[in-house]
């Protein structure tokens, strides 16, 4: 978060730290200040960090009071083309419904502390009173505004298809999906 030649700031170095945790790309990571100035009379900073495995596999079986047993799949990469970039594939299944969502996050977008955020949903449900195919894509740009606060905008499209006492309906929706995060 600096430059070189930089006034030093230990609560940026507190900063970076963070930042690499949070990325999810690092077990661990350790940012400290090196203890001399080099012969350029700059203060080193030193990073080590250990990466954590870029792919993951999840499973899991749930059961939901209306929606029965179900059981839910994914699989994630967090470093898709080396910049941080996640690729997550999700599949779920119920007894009354099913589909896959597609997750794209690429960080930094443009600019520090900016994340574009790209996903893709298909899916089926099938409740004893109607039948519902739909498609949704979105798209979102959130960024920090604080260590504690963000903020996020973006477009999505839905299109669904409902069958219900033997007709069948057609719906379309543009939304612009707003977001706030305060933890």
């Amino acid at each position: 978060p600096w430059e070189k030649g930089q006034r030093y700031d230990g609560r940026e170095v507190t900063e970076l730290e963070k930042d690499l945790l949070l990325s999810g790309l690092f077990a661990t990571a350790t940012v400290k200040p090196g203890t001399e100035r080099n012969f350029d009379g700059l203060l080193p900073i030193q990073v080590q960090a250990i990466e954590r495995r870029h792919r993951t596999i999840r499973l899991g079986v749930n059961y939901r009071s209306d929606e029965g047993f179900g059981s839910t799949a994914s699989w994630e990469h967090r470093n898709l083309f080396h910049g941080g970039e996640s690729l997550k594939l999700e599949g779920y299944i119920s007894e009354i419904e099913y589909g896959q969502r597609t997750t794209f996050t690429k960080p930094h977008f443009l600019r520090r502390k900016q994340n574009l955020r790209l996903e893709l949903k298909v899916g089926e449900e099938r409740p004893d009173a109607y039948i519902s195919r739909a498609a949704q894509g979105a798209v979102t740009l959130t960024r920090e505004i604080s260590r504690s606060f963000r903020l996020g905008a973006g477009g999505a499209y839905k299109y669904s298809e409902v069958d219900q006492f033997s007709s069948q309906e057609t719906y379309s929706y543009v939304f612009f999906p707003i977001a706030m995060d305060w933890d």
